[in-house]
């Protein structure tokens, strides 16, 4: 214990020649060199909403509803709030800390008369951030906050994904459940046709359960699109934040047309958007700040401290004789066995560990881009194949008919060709609803929707509750 009047700038002085508080960060590898701009873009303006992109407007609701609902959104925004609390826990150090007491007791003896005492007292003691170690604690929790902030932002843009994704599933299944309809009606209308061919004896039998064998695959395909619109409605239901089968969706059943390609514009301007990125980094900027806040831990630690102590035998008199008491604590670390070093290397190698899965996400997120760019144009590549090849198809089965009805050829390559033309246009309806999702996972992966500069009232509302 040093009494505060003794002069201490001796001490300190000491600490500070044993003390070179700055610190750099530890060596790590340069930065992977990004190209300026991504290998495809577009011209359109990113928009401020990606699914609003769709003029879809049922699904915007949808979005909205689950941006509001979804409790999964809910416990990440509580996250957040765990956060700021740790801030405000880390910024109290700031502040000296003050403890009052009472207390009474009494004493009594064969040979002693019964006493009483009262007593009470006032106790503050101060940290001095010589060496800037509360200050780092302080700047690492912050850095914690604005990464899970981030965090809640990246969580918005994938919750907003996984809504429109799954919306045009189902609106896809309904597709492909209403055109399988249209397909039973054409077969059993195939089957009359055969049906009465059979009984003038213009055809076999065979041709009959053919056709009738086709119908029930088309009826067993049904099946299977009621069951997926079923476990899809139920699936967009709990991302609404509703009870699955007792929650009314819109009824649409037809794929909107592919927006055009938005410009991904810059890819340093993209990394500064995208909130996994900027995570990423805060949270390297705060292992970087915990590193200060080690090394500050190996200098000497000065505490301030006083009291006001008052004790009497009535409690009527208890703060009428005050004792007060100002102290300056010294505490110099000497020997530890080394583990305020160890502390420090830790440290250092969890920035180095916080470097490498900032460098990794950003190759990951590029990957990300040019996946869904290589995807779309491949895509969009596939579906005009599809739709030359659809062409083909009606006009192999109109004229195959044709000459089925005239006893050129044998119903089996009618069959044939009316089962390869049903398939395409599966195939097609199913090709336009990934091309889709192919444009939500470009969004996605581009961050659109949730700008730092704010442009977009629905992500300030969303991202802040």
């Amino acid at each position: 214990m040093i009494p505060l009047k003794t002069p201490i700038c001796s001490i300190l002085l000491l600490g500070g020649l044993m003390a070179a508080c700055s610190h750099q960060p530890p060596a790590v590898p340069d930065p992977v060199p990004l190209p300026e701009r991504f290998t495809q873009s577009g011209v359109a303006p990113l928009p401020a909403a990606f699914w609003q992109a769709f003029a879809d407007p049922e699904l915007d609701p949808l979005v909205q509803q689950a941006l509001q609902r979804n409790y999964s959104l809910a416990a990440k925004r509580e996250v957040l709030n765990q956060a700021d609390a740790l801030l405000r826990q880390r910024k109290s150090d700031y502040w000296p800390t003050l403890n009052a007491s009472l207390g009474a007791s009494r004493s009594s003896g064969d040979n002693l008369a019964s006493e009483k005492s009262y007593s009470g007292g006032l106790a503050a003691s101060y940290e001095v951030d010589l060496w800037g170690r509360v200050r780092a604690n302080v700047d690492a929790a912050e850095l914690d906050r604005q990464a899970t902030a981030e965090d809640v932002k990246a969580a918005n843009i994938s919750l907003a994904a996984s809504v429109t994704s799954t919306w045009y599933q189902l609106v896809g299944q309904r597709g492909l459940r209403q055109l399988q309809l249209q397909q039973i009606d054409s077969n059993e209308k195939v089957l009359q046709l055969i049906l009465a061919r059979f009984q003038q004896g213009k055809t076999d039998a065979a041709d009959v359960l053919r056709q009738k064998v086709l119908l029930e695959q088309n009826r067993a395909a049904l099946a299977d699109y009621e069951s997926n619109i079923v476990v899809l409605e139920n699936a967009l239901t709990v991302l609404l934040g509703g009870v699955p089968r007792a929650t009314t969706l819109p009824a649409a059943d037809a794929l909107p047309p592919l927006p055009a390609l938005p410009d991904t514009g810059l890819t340093a301007d993209w990394l500064q958007q995208r909130p996994d990125i900027r995570s990423a980094f805060h949270l390297l900027q705060a292992a970087d700040a915990r590193i200060a806040a080690a090394v500050a831990e190996r200098y000497p630690r000065v505490d301030l401290t006083a009291s006001l102590t008052s004790s009497s035998a009535r409690a009527s008199d208890l703060f009428d004789d005050w004792l007060e008491n100002l102290a300056a604590n010294l505490v110099l670390p000497v020997v530890d066995g080394g583990n305020r070093r160890a502390e420090v290397s830790r440290r250092e190698a969890q920035y180095r560990e916080a470097f490498f899965n900032y460098q990794q996400a950003i190759l990951g997120a590029v990957a990300e881009v040019e996946d869904a760019l290589a995807r779309e144009q491949f895509q969009l590549r596939r579906i005009g194949h599809l739709q030359t090849k659809r062409t083909l198809d009606d006009q192999v089965v109109e004229r195959l008919s044709l000459r089925y009805r005239a006893g050129a050829v044998d119903y089996l390559d009618v069959l044939q060709a009316l089962i390869t033309q049903q398939q395409t246009a599966q195939d097609l309806l199913g090709a336009q609803q990934q091309l889709l999702e192919y444009r939500i996972g470009l969004a996605r992966a581009l961050a659109i929707g949730w700008r730092t500069d704010g442009a977009s009232s629905t992500s300030t509302l969303s991202s802040t509750q």
